[in-house]
């Protein structure tokens, strides 16, 4: 059965209360006595259902409408009305450094047609690609659980299954103390129970350690500004996937920058 609007039944109201105070005046009319004079009360009452039926029938909406403003521009509210630490959250960098950025791509020729048919602004590129670069896809990714012990997933992980296509001659991986040694796998000394460490093995494991917290300082720290290099969610299968180091090169090329300018993430 159709939905029938306030308005149209409104305007069916009206015609039955047209045509009932029509039927109402004749039938007055008819058995009235000449002679007793009486005001016209029907025929005012009809004026009134004609006249709002009228009213309503020119108007497309029952109800007065009162217009909504137009939408601001989402990336103008951004760049220029969004508050500091939320722009930041959002786009990992601050206001200052994204502008920065700005001037330093904004010449390049890739954001530039040689056709009629013009890009988005340089800034509004920017803005999506920093954003997506901000993102650690949660929801989407389904990885080992928390709870999972390091060994366990170094023995399912790519590295150990497909060991001979990821090593290539004397290569090896430096881990800590809680992974198994091998001819790929090279961890810090452990120190046995009740005993103590050579001071070969000590110095060894010093050394060591300095290298594994200069790295993971690094890439801590880039991966806390883009958490989008978190994992790498693709294959890597021909030449086109390389698309995806360039990605990662833009991002590190990005960190690296305001590393230099001294600007804290």
């Amino acid at each position: 059965m159709p939905k029938v609007s306030r308005r149209q039944r409104a305007l069916r109201s009206l015609r039955r209360g047209i045509r009932a105070a029509l039927i109402s005046e004749n039938i007055r009319r008819l058995f009235d006595d000449e002679d007793v004079s009486a005001p016209d009360v029907e025929d005012d009452l009809v004026m009134d259902y004609i006249e709002a039926y009228w009213t309503i029938d020119r108007s497309r909406y029952l109800n007065k409408r009162d217009p909504l403003p137009r939408a601001p521009d989402m990336f103008e509210f951004w760049l220029y009305r969004l508050d500091e630490s939320r722009f930041k959250e959002d786009f990992r960098v601050t206001r200052l450094q994204f502008m920065q950025v700005v001037e330093l791509i904004e010449s390049h020729p890739v954001f530039y047609n040689e056709s009629n048919v013009f890009q988005t602004p340089v800034w509004r590129q920017l803005m999506v690609a920093l954003y997506q670069f901000g993102c650690d896809g949660n929801g989407a990714a389904i990885r080992w659980a928390g709870c999972s012990h390091d060994a366990r997933l170094m023995t399912n992980c790519e590295l150990q299954v497909y060991k001979d296509e990821m090593f290539e001659g004397d290569q090896y991986l430096l881990v800590d103390s809680g992974f198994a040694p091998d001819h790929t796998v090279v961890p810090v000394f452990k120190k046995p129970r009740n005993g103590y460490l050579t001071e070969a093995q000590s110095t060894f494991n010093k050394e060591l350690s300095k290298i594994r917290v200069w790295n993971e300082h690094c890439i801590g720290v880039l991966k806390g500004r883009f958490f989008s290099l978190k994992g790498l969610r693709l294959r890597l299968r021909n030449e086109h996937d390389g698309e995806h180091l360039e990605i990662q090169n833009a991002m590190t090329q990005t960190h690296g920058s305001q590393w230099h300018r001294n600007s804290p993430i």
